[in-house]
């Protein structure tokens, strides 16, 4: 069943230029690729401020934080305001946990105040490419694509790691690029433009597999809101 969007937010006249959409609990950030990234108020849409720059995008809030990701690295923002707050500083991508906002490379927990990494995770995989978190695993691939590798974030250990796209591939009957487009709390989906399917987190298992091409971009949702 197809639904309808509850309400369409019109930003400018270049809808490819939107780079990166993240909610708030009071707002919504959206980045632009030339204008920076600005913040609509959650009821009205209407526009609170603005951060200027050339190829901004938001990440994460957290802790009336918002991390925006630009050339340069990473910048700390008032959530509340749009006053920058630190940076850049060259932190590399990053992925929000329940515990924190994770940077990737190296593995550690980001200080969101102070824009410095503080505790370290010892994983032996590169997990960088599509990173999204369940509960406590991270899954990510390196950068090239393959593997994909499950890490554990409490415990510390990896839990799978397979060739996952290459098995899509092999399923698919031939050679495409694929990636990570969504997660939920037992199965995430793997993408390409012909093909869609499904995979278990517990061991990277593709469980179903349908002849369906998704849109190179996750939906961004938080307590039941989406935007796309």
């Amino acid at each position: 069943m197809r639904t309808k969007p509850a309400r369409r937010i019109r930003i400018g006249t270049d809808p490819f230029s939107i780079h990166g959409v993240v909610l708030g609990h009071d707002g919504v950030f959206i980045g632009d690729l030339h204008k920076g990234v600005i913040k609509l108020e959650h009821q009205s849409y209407k526009k609170v401020w603005s951060f200027s720059g050339d190829n901004l995008a938001p990440v994460a809030v957290r802790d009336g934080v918002l991390l925006i990701a630009c050339s340069d690295g990473l910048c700390g923002v008032d959530e509340r305001t749009g006053t920058r707050l630190w940076g850049p500083q060259p932190l590399g991508p990053c992925v929000e946990w329940s515990q924190g906002v994770l940077a990737l490379r190296p593995l550690a927990l980001i200080d969101v105040r102070e824009g410095s990494r503080g505790r370290a995770f010892n994983v032996s995989e590169e997990v960088l490419g599509n990173p999204f978190i369940a509960g406590n695993t991270l899954v990510g691939t390196i950068l090239k694509g393959d593997p994909v590798t499950a890490f554990h974030l409490v415990e510390e250990r990896v839990i799978w790691t397979r060739r996952l796209f290459a098995e899509v591939s092999t399923r698919a009957g031939r050679s495409e690029p694929s990636f990570i487009v969504w997660s939920g709390d037992e199965t995430f989906l793997v993408g390409r433009t012909d093909v869609l399917a499904g995979c278990s987190l517990a061991d990277g298992a593709i469980l179903w597999e349908a002849p369906v091409g998704v849109p190179y971009y996750s939906p961004n949702a938080i307590e039941g809101r989406r935007m796309c």
